[in-house]
């Protein structure tokens, strides 16, 4: 089976053993058994690769000593990449992995680690987690590294705009000034073809390997359907490592974008466009 069968049964798996979480309880006083029963499979399924959850996906802090905290959501379409953990039994009232209460469902999720931060002050050292817990009733789990396409959805060979497409990314330096020609081109073409195209871009470039050192005089905040420029005019935007997600088609700016997922001071994820037409320095280095 490929790669999304394998995750779709696992599913299958998972959304059974949660149907067992209260017999466990009833039985043993603990649900131990999921652990036992899912994570061998889903650790032999994903190896040692990233993943990327999507769907209906909370990102909850874990701090210094070891408390959960700060439950945000992902957006609606927003997706999050990192090393998986296994699954985790959370509280659907409290979306807090391992808390156990008796008059709340308790549902199965997947546990993603995000990233660590260390902070230090004069009075002591700390260390903050942050992980994704996706429930598995109402997300999905991908594994971009182990999916193989199938051929019907790739462009034909002779397929002029997918040609042009590998011309710009897939040589270096890379031609990001002939990528926005393209997309620019295809402004008056339907939604379908937009994401047929945007889909290959990403499909032959996933930015989601690669940090990236950025000159830009536009970073765009996305605030629900709301976007604002937080650069002044004149002014530019600079940084030496940001972690890309994937190319965008932005119709409400018409614009090709980077877009960025960040975790701002207040932990709340945030979401920020990069149109390709206003980077004036750009280079990508691909995780090791």
């Amino acid at each position: 089976m490929g790669i999304e069968a394998d995750l779709n049964a696992f599913r299958d798996l998972a959304l059974e053993e949660q149907t067992k979480i209260t017999s466990y309880l009833d039985k043993y006083g603990h649900f131990t058994n999921v652990y036992h029963n899912l994570d061998p499979i889903l650790n032999e399924i994903v190896g040692d690769n990233n993943v990327v959850v999507t769907g209906e996906v909370y990102f909850p802090e874990i701090n210094s000593r070891g408390q959960y905290q700060d439950y945000n959501r992902l957006p609606p379409r927003g997706m999050l990449s990192g090393k998986n953990f296994g699954v985790r039994v959370g509280s659907r009232g409290d979306i807090e992995p391992l808390l156990r209460t008796e008059n709340e469902q308790l549902i199965i999720g997947y546990w993603v680690g995000l990233l660590a931060v260390n902070t230090t002050t004069a009075l002591e050292q700390g260390r903050s987690e942050f992980y994704a817990f996706a429930p598995v009733e109402n997300s999905q789990l991908h594994v971009p590294e182990l999916i193989v396409p199938e051929a019907d959805i790739l462009p034909d060979p002779d397929d002029r705009i997918a040609v042009y497409i590998d011309e710009a990314v897939l040589n270096d330096p890379k031609d990001f000034n002939q990528l926005i020609s393209i997309f620019d081109r295809l402004s008056n073409r339907t939604e379908l073809e937009i994401d047929y195209y945007l889909n290959y871009l990403n499909f032959i470039l996933p930015l989601y390997e690669y940090s990236a050192k950025i000159t830009s005089t536009s970073f765009i905040h996305a605030d629900e359907d709301t976007y604002i420029d937080i650069i002044e005019p004149g002014s530019s935007f600079f940084s030496d490592q940001l972690l890309p997600s994937i190319f965008e088609y932005v119709e409400d700016i018409g614009l090709l974008c980077i877009s960025i997922d960040t975790i701002s001071i207040n932990e709340q994820r945030e979401r920020y466009y990069i149109p390709l037409n206003s980077i004036t320095k750009l280079s990508l280095t691909r995780h090791a």
